[in-house]
């Protein structure tokens, strides 16, 4: 990895954290990385709580045209919901 994407990844968290918005991160298998202090206070949980837990132990994912419940999650394309 080059100096500036080592730059950008060391960076991100800081930003993650300091925006007023609740941003949650997960990694490929839907796995939470990252929530920054705002997602913790909108769910009512912490990171240490919820680390590694799959993003349907977190939160009810719903499709917005008619509200029913998105099943695993992880093998959606994005561009479908």
């Amino acid at each position: 990895m080059d100096t500036s994407a080592q730059l950008h990844f060391a960076t991100l968290p800081c930003v993650l954290a300091s925006l007023r918005d609740a941003v949650v991160v997960v990694d490929r298998d839907c796995r939470v990385a990252f929530m920054n202090p705002a997602a913790e206070r909108l769910l009512g949980r912490s990171m240490s709580t919820t680390q590694n837990l799959h993003l349907e132990q977190l939160l009810s994912v719903v499709r917005a045209r008619d509200r029913k419940p998105i099943e695993e999650l992880a093998t959606h394309d994005s561009r479908a919901l």
